[in-house]
């Protein structure tokens, strides 16, 4: 599935502590300027960490939603297009949380001799937990798992976790990179389905798609993304299917660079595809 640029239109890990505040966020599509679309930043604990949440909660909407989006960002956190995804969601009156990849699973990798998958899951199990408390919503509220980038391997690696899968709706994976950002496992897990490393040791994100069962994964991905380009991850894909589809972006680079107004469409359909209000091919 390709989305090209319309010819007449466009074109186209450090954390810090930072202090409650609350602000408008201009969302990108015109027409959700309004107030009951503005976004909130709030810090949250994550173990001995502290992370800052981006929240929309729209008015207007039924409460509590089917589901809250959770959008984990690229490694500029949420700055660039890993913002404008954020903004956009917005702008589309989800309920999404978003928060820094960088950011929240700092120092997980500083010791490659120890397994630090647990630590990351329980990372996210937390920033989940927080960022319904926030919005108000219950703790048994579904989550549709988005990530751009390192956040996309965060997609990956919660919406195959055993103890997550439950609570999951679907997931989408944009930018998604081959291997794992600095997560390791124990040895006593390796070879089961869905772990596999590479010469280097590097887990591999494609393989861990079993992992994710019958959970709907929409792939989003750049022609010329620098890590994957999107021909190669319908390679490693395969055609799509009722549980997984991948858009293909006709764009410069791993950031959709003259690729945004399709970004956002494939991003559109992929959200109600995965949230399960399309039919699957």
């Amino acid at each position: 599935m390709k989305f090209m640029p319309n010819r007449m239109r466009l074109r186209p890990v450090a954390a810090r502590t930072c202090c409650l505040c609350v602000l408008a966020i201009i969302c990108s599509a015109p027409s959700a300027r309004s107030a009951d679309e503005a976004s909130v930043h709030k810090t949250i604990t994550v173990g001995s960490r502290k992370v800052k949440l981006t929240f929309a909660a729209p008015k207007g909407t039924p409460s509590p939603p089917p589901y809250v989006v959770i959008f984990a960002s690229g490694d500029g956190g949420l700055k660039g297009v890993s913002k404008e995804i954020l903004e956009h969601l917005a702008g589309q009156r989800h309920w999404v949380a978003g928060f820094s990849s960088p950011e929240a699973f700092k120092g997980i990798g500083d010791d490659s001799k120890q397994p630090n998958y647990a630590a990351a899951r329980d990372r996210l199990v937390s920033i989940i937990r927080q960022a319904k408390e926030a919005m108000g919503v219950p703790d048994k509220t579904a989550i549709l798992l988005t990530g751009m980038s390192r956040g996309a391997n965060v997609v990956v690696a919660g919406a195959g976790d055993a103890a997550l899968k439950p609570g999951i709706v679907g997931a989408i994976a944009i930018a998604l990179t081959r291997e794992f950002d600095d997560l390791t496992v124990a040895d006593s897990v390796a070879g089961r389905p869905g772990i596999q490393a590479d010469d280097k040791g590097r887990l591999q994100t494609y393989p861990a798609l079993q992992r994710l069962e019958s959970l709907r994964l929409a792939v989003v991905q750049s022609t010329n993304d620098s890590y994957v380009k999107s021909s190669e991850s319908r390679r490693l894909l395969g055609p799509d299917t009722p549980t997984r589809r991948l858009y293909e972006i006709d764009s410069k680079n791993h950031s959709f660079g003259g690729g945004k107004p399709a970004l956002m469409h494939a991003l559109d359909e992929a959200v109600a595809w995965a949230g399960g209000s399309l039919t699957a091919p």
